[in-house]
């Protein structure tokens, strides 16, 4: 129920509680396909996600930490932590070159960054000290 029926009988409110959508989409509503378009721009989102991922565990944007306990937990699945080689607004300039088509912004792309992928000020961290002379 939408539109001109809900508002004839009063029943936005409760509608409103039901359905988690607000007052006055559900008021210009015409139809009940809201859930259809909802299902489609989760699925874009969800390609555009896998897309930024795929882009950022590139080997020329990131590279893996050495250590063995540089790792990161994904439910229970540990992974190995990545350092990006770039900050996140050129990297986001990047991923817009090669990817023309797309839009996206760049808070949008930094949504997306996975929490294994560290920014760039943890680049300094990774040293060898293997060949120091001081040894």
């Amino acid at each position: 129920m939408a539109g001109k029926v809900s508002t004839k009988y009063r029943m936005l409110a409760s509608l409103r509680k039901e359905t988690g959508i607000g007052r006055r989409v559900l008021r210009g509503a015409k139809t009940k396909s809201m859930k259809e378009k909802r299902r489609k721009l989760s699925k874009r989102r969800e390609k555009l996600k896998d897309s930024i991922i795929a882009f950022l565990g590139r080997e020329d944007n990131a590279r893996m930490m050495p250590g063995k306990r540089d790792t990161a937990k994904k439910g229970k699945e540990t992974v190995q932590r990545r350092i990006l080689t770039d900050y996140m607004k050129n990297l986001h300039k990047k991923y817009w070159s090669e990817n023309p088509g797309v839009k996206v912004s760049l808070a949008s792309f930094c949504r997306y960054r996975p929490l294994e992928f560290q920014l760039p000020s943890f680049l300094t961290r990774d040293t060898c000290y293997a060949n120091d002379t001081r040894i």
